[in-house]
């Protein structure tokens, strides 16, 4: 029993209309085309010159091109995992096409397709594209209660809001768009700490009526270290015929250099002194002149971030606490106690800071060409998002917000808010 003949597609069924009204009816070109539904005359020319030639109207002007080209390549849930495995082992975690692309060219049973259909692939098995998360933990104990006993301070009006932020010179940063890796399905993928080669590490302030100026700290790419740790005492070593009393202690010649910001230099930013003299009086100087502007001058107060350097300790083992307190208290008449830690979500600083950095990657007015033009255009895109009319209503309206913030932790018992 003969094979049943194969049923010709409608796309190549019109071609053949077509040619059969121009070749033997002798119809017009034109009338031809726009009867069996082609945009353009040539087209129907084209189909009707093909079928006097070479007798069909395929693809390519051969026969074997309509032959079946076999099944298509289709992937398997094993496949899958196993390109996620390779995306979490990727630095950026995205790309499934790349990525697919690449194990494609390494083992050949692996299927050849398109990133769009391996996108689709992984969300039907149960994967998708999520914000990564930060490597730290949240103390919601700790959290409820500051915000219940911060409710008297009024942060929203009278509160300056200080912290810092490492902004990246290179590609690291997508303008406007979070860190998304695949991973599975409500299992964020927390960041790596790759740190780019230039950087900028900038210290600031904001409250709902200013900012102060940004402060370049330690930390900053070519930045020199100025700073070096305390100096410790170390046991002197004894000489092997000496006698078995107890030695003597002698201090080190000089500290290490401290890798971050320590108290020293934290003391020299809130009071605008040594290198930081250039770039303005302090921050709390500038807290002074914004809360006076607006009548607020006895009633305003300051919060640290919660590093090391700026602790408040008291306790009798604290070295640096009494000193960064006696600094902040001769200036400021409040001072925010036990900010939590890990709370970007309570410091309206962070939106800013997030603002800032949106806005020098997306704004063709910021432009640069080596470190130094990054970082004038750093101190550019800072003045345009907290100065002027539009940087004074986007001041009050982000800052003012630290109340809802606080009113949602606890409403959420000290979890972390949407912020």
């Amino acid at each position: 029993m003969s094979a049943a003949p194969k049923q010709l597609s409608k796309r190549v069924q019109r071609r053949m209309t077509c040619a059969y009204m121009i070749n033997d009816l002798r119809e017009d070109p034109a009338s031809a085309a726009h009867k069996v539904g082609f945009d353009r005359t040539s087209t129907a020319l084209k189909w009707a010159k093909q079928m006097e030639e070479h007798g069909h109207c395929l693809d390519n002007g051969t026969r074997e091109s309509a032959n079946p080209r076999g099944p298509k390549p289709s992937w398997t849930e094993e496949n899958v995992h196993k390109l996620h495995s390779a995306l979490h082992a990727d630095p950026t975690g995205t790309g499934a096409g790349r990525i697919a692309s690449t194990l494609a060219k390494e083992d050949d049973t692996f299927p050849k397709l398109h990133g769009t259909t391996w996108a689709r692939a992984l969300k039907l098995c149960d994967y998708s594209c999520q914000k990564s998360t930060m490597k730290y933990n949240i103390d919601p104990e700790q959290r409820l209660r500051f915000c219940n006993s911060s409710r008297d301070l009024s942060l929203s009006s009278n509160g300056m809001f200080t912290d810092s932020k490492m902004f990246a010179m290179g590609g690291s940063y997508k303008p406007g768009k979070p860190m998304m890796q695949w991973a599975p399905n409500g299992q964020p993928r927390q960041r790596d700490g790759a740190k780019a080669t230039h950087r900028v590490h900038a210290y600031a302030g904001v409250t709902a009526h200013g900012a102060t100026k940004l402060y370049f700290a330690s930390g900053t790419t070519g930045m020199k270290d100025n700073y070096k740790s305390p100096t410790k005492k170390v046991k002197k070593a004894a000489p092997a015929n000496a006698s078995r009393k107890r030695s003597r202690a002698q201090a080190d010649e000089e500290g290490k250099p401290l890798s971050g910001v320590g108290a020293e230099e934290w003391r020299n930013i809130l009071q605008g002194k040594a290198e930081f003299a250039r770039t303005g009086p302090g921050l709390l100087q500038e807290a002074v002149t914004i809360f006076t502007r607006v009548g607020k001058a006895r009633v305003w107060a300051f919060q640290c971030d919660g590093a090391s350097s700026q602790s408040l300790s008291q306790s009798g083992l604290a070295v640096q606490g009494p000193k960064n307190r006696a600094v902040i208290k001769a200036v400021a008449p409040k001072l925010v106690e036990g900010w939590p830690a890990h709370s970007p979500d309570l410091s309206p600083i962070e939106n800013v800071f997030s603002r800032v950095e949106w806005l020098l990657w997306t704004d063709p007015e910021f432009k640069w060409n080596d470190f130094e033009s990054f970082k004038v255009a750093l101190r550019a895109a800072w003045a345009k998002v907290t100065g002027g009319t539009a940087g004074s209503a986007y001041l009050k309206k982000t800052v003012g917000s630290f109340e809802k913030r606080r009113r949602k932790c606890i409403e959420l018992q000290g979890g972390r808010t949407k912020y």
